[in-house]
């Protein structure tokens, strides 16, 4: 007798083997554990947020790189330089009548990621609703709204803001869709001192504002609100933003709007009131004169002095030749109607923005 013979052990029954083998079967199989390999070499992968989330993404034999890293990498190669810039001669460049421009082709988009991988499921349903809305656009728009977001996203203000204004002429139909983003980008590049988007104008012994706004063909009333500065405080060797002007309007008359735009670069829109019976001319004008409490010169006789609670010129006139010009009024209610003898009038705070905005020279377009 063997002292360390082993003791025999009794098998495992083959029914008990095949019950484990499935059982580990079903469990991959209903937690999905495998990848799975596409047809185009992608990998599909479970994320750790739920059954029903996935996520692909292209690995080239034996290249398993950070996958949020090659999707930054796609996205900067995806999109092209801007063409919304300054030239080296000072002059903006990008837009140039607000008129109707091209638009160019949709750029794919790649898709958001957190830093963990996961897609996250509240930007999902905010990219279907923008998708959806964006189908029921004309093509072309569609596909400037997309481009504008990826300059957004990008933090390229000017480009973004010249594609959103040439969609802005374009489609006038859909300004609604467009003026809440526009207005907020002219204010950070037209209105406000906070961001300089070329090389300021430093102020030299005996410049005053009106020499400066002569210059770069701008009102010396909007350098002073733009850069915050009193005339009578401007020091030499001061820095300034500008701007290369001039500054323009179009007036639709059909709508009631006067857009006041640069070169074709939306700046701001405002409500307006005008002639009745067809009293407004069409045309292109220029502001000939702009005048600070005006005097009116009834055309039926009679004269109401500037100050005067009756003057119905309000404020401001900014004269285009002929007894037609734009001005403020007396009568907000006027405003949206075709109410006056033939001239287009703003509420008070729109007209002195507007005052601040055009120069002497400035072209006016009035069309129906």
């Amino acid at each position: 007798m063997e002292p360390f013979a082993e003791q025999q052990k009794p098998s495992v029954p083959w029914h008990l083997w095949l019950t484990a083998v499935a059982a580990v079967l079903f469990f991959v199989w209903c937690f999905d554990l495998y990848p799975r390999v596409l047809t185009d070499g992608r990998v599909v992968v479970r994320t750790e947020s739920g059954a029903g989330q996935r996520r692909a993404a292209g690995v080239e034999s034996g290249d398993w790189s950070d996958i949020s890293g090659s999707e930054s990498e796609l996205s900067e190669q995806s999109l092209t330089g801007g063409k919304a810039r300054q030239s080296s001669d000072d002059q903006w460049v990008g837009l140039t009548e607000p008129e109707s421009f091209e638009l160019s082709e949709p750029e794919p988009e790649p898709e958001p990621s957190t830093d963990s991988g996961v897609r996250r499921a509240s930007f999902e349903v905010e990219q279907s609703a923008v998708a959806a809305v964006q189908r029921a656009l004309p093509a072309e728009l569609g596909a400037g709204l997309s481009r504008a977001c990826e300059l957004r996203q990008r933090d390229d203000v000017l480009e973004s803001h010249a594609e959103l204004s040439s969609l802005y002429w374009k489609y006038p139909e859909q300004r609604q869709l467009l003026t809440g983003e526009l207005q907020e980008s002219a204010r950070v590049i037209f209105l406000s001192a906070e961001r300089q988007f070329s090389d300021p104008h430093i102020v030299a012994w005996g410049e005053t504002l009106e020499s400066i706004g002569r210059e770069y063909e701008l009102p010396w009333q909007y350098l002073a609100r733009l850069n915050g500065v009193e005339p009578k405080e401007l020091q030499a060797g001061q820095s300034l933003k500008v701007v290369r002007g001039p500054f323009g309007a179009v007036v639709d008359l059909s709508a009631f709007t006067l857009t006041v735009h640069m070169h074709g670069w939306y700046v701001q829109h405002y409500r307006i009131g005008i002639g009745q019976d067809g009293r407004t001319p069409t045309g292109r004008f220029t502001v000939g004169e702009k005048l600070e409490n005006p005097t009116w010169y009834n055309p039926d006789g009679g004269v109401v002095e500037a100050d005067d609670p009756e003057n119905p010129l309000g404020e401001y006139w900014l004269g285009l030749g002929d007894h037609i010009g734009i001005h403020g009024t007396i009568d907000p209610e006027s405003i949206g109607r075709a109410a006056s003898r033939g001239c287009v009038h703003l509420g008070d705070e729109d007209i002195r923005e507007v005052f601040g905005l055009l120069g002497t020279g400035s072209e006016v377009v009035i069309r129906r």
